[in-house]
């Protein structure tokens, strides 16, 4: 029954998360001989930044937090919390599945709420000009060695932000 209603949280966040004046996707294109990044390191043109660092994406400066192992119902996920800021004039959208952890063996999973439900999980949604929001962000319980976060809006031109030690 808990499953049934998580998935329904999650299919809802994805349908409604969005919101906003949404663009569509930069395409990016790239030198096919160029050597490939090395595991949790930032791509071309990505920023990077030490955990607990603001960076600034578009109005937004966002900040995330060294990835802890939170276990909960005998799971274990590694947990980032994160903060947005809107310094613009119009409303920001902010959503836990533009969120990415990277493992040293270079393994991207996409985030997910946490299981511990008396946690501050991140929600999806509008953020007023001048409004901060913060919330965890999780990956999956296969995913819990993790040395980078990455925040890659689905719907976006900013280049994504990779926080690492």
């Amino acid at each position: 029954m808990t499953l049934g209603i998580l998935v329904a949280i999650v299919v809802i966040a994805i349908a409604t998360g969005g919101g906003g004046d949404e663009q569509a996707p930069a395409t990016a294109s790239g030198d096919a001989n160029a050597a490939p990044a090395a595991a949790g390191a930032p791509a071309s043109g990505d920023q990077s930044v030490k955990f607990g660092q603001e960076a600034t994406s578009g109005d937004l400066v966002i900040s995330a937090s060294a990835p802890e192992q939170v276990t909960e119902f005998g799971m274990t996920q590694a947990c980032s919390t994160v903060t947005y800021k809107n310094n613009g004039s119009s409303p920001a959208s902010f959503n836990p599945f533009d969120w990415k952890f990277t493992t040293p063996a270079g393994v991207e999973a996409s985030a997910s709420i946490p299981f511990n439900a008396g946690a501050k999980a991140l929600n999806s949604g509008q953020l007023a000009p001048g409004g901060t929001t913060s919330g965890m962000i999780c990956g999956d319980q296969q995913t819990t060695d993790v040395n980078a976060v990455k925040y890659a809006p689905s719907f976006s031109f900013s280049d994504p932000i990779t926080w690492t030690n």
